[in-house]
């Protein structure tokens, strides 16, 4: 993150919450980027997964972007609970990424 926040460093977002909401941005667009070229059998597995990565980011974005670990328990827990049988589709489209990666 450190050369991400040094190449924001010169640019018109000078604090800190806009440069973490233009690395939030830059993270979408490459899991989108990545979605686009997945064959149509992941491309699902591969919404479900940007649908996680954004929920994830809103949530942390509202504590300050700690990180997930120092989330309060129950909030942690309702997270998980919420997007448990998601995030099993996007397990099984990270095993299949790292098969052709």
């Amino acid at each position: 993150m450190r050369g991400i926040y040094l190449k924001y460093s010169n640019s018109a977002d000078k604090t800190l919450e806009r440069i973490k909401l233009q690395i939030q941005k830059l993270n979408e667009d490459g899991i989108e980027s990545l979605i686009s070229k997945l064959p149509d059998e992941w491309k699902g597995p591969g919404q479900t997964y940007l649908k996680i990565v954004k929920a994830r980011a809103e949530l942390l974005g509202q504590y300050n972007y700690i990180p997930p670990q120092e989330l309060p328990n129950d909030v942690l827990k309702a997270f998980i609970d919420k997007y448990y049988e998601e995030q099993k589709q996007a397990d099984k489209l990270i095993d299949y990424l790292k098969t052709v990666c």
